[in-house]
């Protein structure tokens, strides 16, 4: 009996030598290390992919900005066009109306003088 107790520690020495928690705490920080790599792998890749679509939609967004600005600026410049011609004829008619302001003044007083000549004519 005292032959198989000493066996058996002599089994255990040996198994102790394969230790199972330095054999799971290897096999931990082998299979944490793969699942960083594939987190790194597949997480540069998601970015990688962001940054694509980011930058198509960057230039979509400047492609439609530029072909909006080619339909309208013709419109604009028309438009630009159209309101400096009407300034224009703002400003002229304000002078016309300045003139004409100005001639049934310079006539009012003219009647006003034909008048008093006529009341001097009639006495």
């Amino acid at each position: 009996h005292a032959q198989e107790i000493e066996e058996l520690k002599q089994a255990n020495l040996v198994g102790t030598a394969l230790d199972p928690a330095n054999f799971f705490k290897h096999e931990l920080s082998s299979a944490i290390r793969d699942i960083r790599e594939e987190y790194e792998q597949l997480n540069n890749q998601q970015r990688g992919e962001l940054e694509s679509w980011y930058r198509l939609k960057v230039t979509q967004a400047v492609q439609e900005i530029q072909s909006r600005r080619a339909i309208e600026a013709p419109d604009s410049i028309r438009e630009r066009e159209e309101i400096k011609k009407l300034r224009t004829l703002v400003t002229d008619s304000r002078k016309d109306i300045s003139a004409i302001r100005q001639r049934n003044g310079e006539l009012e007083n003219r009647i006003q003088e034909l008048e008093e000549l006529v009341q001097i004519e009639r006495r």
